[in-house]
């Protein structure tokens, strides 16, 4: 019941449960509409064959039958997951060889493939986690002021995330240095959406309903 055996559930959970990539998504949504298509094709032969030029009546039915087995068959991907199983395996490896990267899940790995720019830090496994933001050197736009800065900053954070050291500096920034009247502004946020990171938005995204601004 600790917070480090929650963390290794969590991490045993994420492990055991199958993953589906974006790439895998999209391969099989392009496999379904190959296997649609190749039914309409079958059902036009039938169709045609069938009843306008009438094969059905003259006994020359096995030729039709054997045609759309045929174009069955042929559309139905069997080795493709094979070939993707290899073909990212092989990808792995030579990212090994080359970059000594070790690929721990194949899903992960397409989904990197996606990305352009990967922003990474070694926050926690070489230091202590432990993140402070200085008010004095706050970069701010002319729109917008600290308050405003450190009322999005814990809009855009996750309380109930103690273990991520960045959620927990700006939580703790916000709490620290926001004065009562930004506090009660943020109450009037309620929250309706969240998503984690993925490769189709790149970043974490939240939305908030306000009774003036309405959707944020």
């Amino acid at each position: 019941h600790t917070e480090v055996g929650g963390s290794k559930a969590e991490i045993m959970q994420d492990k055991t449960e199958s993953k589906v990539s974006v790439f895998e998504e999209r391969i099989l949504h392009a496999v379904k509409i190959i296997c649609l298509l190749s039914l309409i094709d079958v059902l036009i032969i039938l169709l045609v064959q069938g009843i306008v030029r009438r094969q059905f009546f003259i006994s020359e039915t096995d030729i039709d039958i054997l045609t759309c087995l045929s174009i069955i068959v042929a559309a139905v991907p069997v080795a493709l997951p094979l070939v993707l199983q290899v073909t990212m395996a092989l990808g792995a490896g030579k990212m090994a060889r080359e970059f000594n990267a070790v690929v721990t899940s194949l899903p992960a790995l397409q989904d990197i493939s996606s990305m352009t720019i990967l922003c990474s830090d070694k926050t926690g496994t070489l230091t202590t986690a432990r993140i402070t933001i200085i008010a004095d050197s706050l970069w701010l736009n002319e729109s917008f002021s600290g308050d405003d800065l450190a009322l999005y900053g814990a809009l855009a954070s996750n309380r109930d995330k103690k273990e991520d050291a960045i959620d927990r500096s700006v939580i703790s920034f916000f709490d620290k240095h926001s004065p009562p009247a930004v506090v009660e502004a943020a109450k009037q946020f309620t929250k309706t959406r969240s998503v984690g990171f993925n490769p189709i938005y790149k970043r974490v995204l939240f939305e908030y309903s306000h009774p003036v601004y309405g959707k944020v």
